[in-house]
């Protein structure tokens, strides 16, 4: 059994980073936003350090696959109406934009890890980077 949690990133570590810029061009609710400087807490666990960069995330619910294309999919086919919003958000305005996949895997039941040329193509339309973390349980 494998569970996935699938997380579109939008990052920046300018001095000044606009996150506000990215609730006007992308008319989707933030799971979580973090300012550049404040500090880090990840899992209600406080780091003792400043957050290098400021970060919008959008998180898809986590489930359990057989198949990573089975979290990338609803991610994806909510992100391609605002492909134009994505383009301009990484080129001209400078942010990070990428999707992390972390996958808990228990008893080495390693799901299917393909990606076919739907995604391929659309992680490329919308500029988007891909990031696998990988945990076995």
């Amino acid at each position: 059994m494998a569970k996935l949690r699938t997380i579109l990133y939008i990052n920046s570590f300018s001095e000044e980073p606009r996150i506000d810029i990215i609730k006007e061009m992308l008319p989707i609710e933030a799971t979580s936003i973090r300012q550049k400087g404040d500090q880090m807490i990840v899992n209600g666990v406080d780091k003792g350090r400043p957050n290098k960069s400021s970060c919008w995330a959008f998180e898809v619910p986590e489930i359990e696959i057989t198949d990573i294309k089975e979290g990338l999919m609803p991610l994806l086919t909510k992100l391609i109406p605002y492909k134009d919003s994505l383009n301009k958000i990484k080129y001209h305005i400078g942010f990070e934009t990428y999707i992390s996949l972390v996958l808990h895997i228990k008893d080495f039941k390693t799901p299917s890890m393909s990606l076919n040329r739907f995604i391929i193509e659309s992680l490329a339309d919308l500029g988007l980077e891909l990031d696998f973390d990988i945990y076995y349980e």
